[in-house]
């Protein structure tokens, strides 16, 4: 049966990671916008100084073009609020896909850190992060593979030390036996030692 993947309510799950990558979407576009805001009302107060000075204020007055300026740098000032709030929303929206990932692993490390649980995690179909959040995985099933052997060695190291302890009660000895059953507990212990894990 699959894992059943629940779908995030909340969008601002990392609130720094998240704002800071929207932050930088309104600045970039923030200044492409301003550049070019700025770019446009320098042509256009070029083009008007010079219609002007061929038609003169008769035909186009001093205050129209003053009004037209202003307008750019309004129509800027507006383009540059209305750009930045809907990247602020777009910048939440999209950077979610990753926060959310990045927070399930960084959680379940801390969990293997402190409370040396370990657990798989799921993604949304439409998260980013997969690949990481697919290796994440990947090393919680070999750890818990590895960890399942070390189980089962360390259950055949109790079997034998009782066996050698009940080997020690009997009344004869029996040196070779008790010399194999102490080589062997030594090779599983020098299997756990020689164990690698990362």
């Amino acid at each position: 049966m699959k894992p059943k993947v629940h779908s995030r309510r909340q969008y601002l799950i990392n609130r720094q990671l998240q704002l800071s990558y929207a932050w930088l979407l309104i600045l970039c576009v923030g200044l492409v916008i301003i550049i070019f805001g700025l770019s446009l009302w320098y042509v256009n107060k070029m083009h008007l100084s010079l219609f002007y000075s061929i038609v003169g204020e008769e035909a186009l007055p001093k205050h129209y073009i003053n009004t037209v300026q202003n307008q750019f740098l309004v129509g800027t000032i507006i383009a540059v609020a209305v750009v930045s709030g809907l990247l602020l929303i777009l910048g939440i929206y999209a950077s979610h896909r990753i926060a959310g990932p990045a927070y399930r692993i960084t959680k379940n490390l801390n969990r293997v850190g402190v409370e040396n649980e370990m657990d798989t995690i799921q993604v949304r179909k439409k998260d980013q992060l997969k690949e990481m959040a697919d290796a994440f995985n990947h090393m919680v099933h070999a750890l818990k593979d590895k960890m399942y052997q070390d189980m089962r060695l360390i259950d055949q190291v109790k079997t034998r030390i009782v066996q050698l302890h009940e080997s020690l009660r009997g009344e004869s000895l029996d040196i070779k036996k008790l010399s194999e059953q102490v080589k062997e507990i030594e090779k599983i212990a020098t299997e756990l030692r020689n164990r690698k894990y990362i």
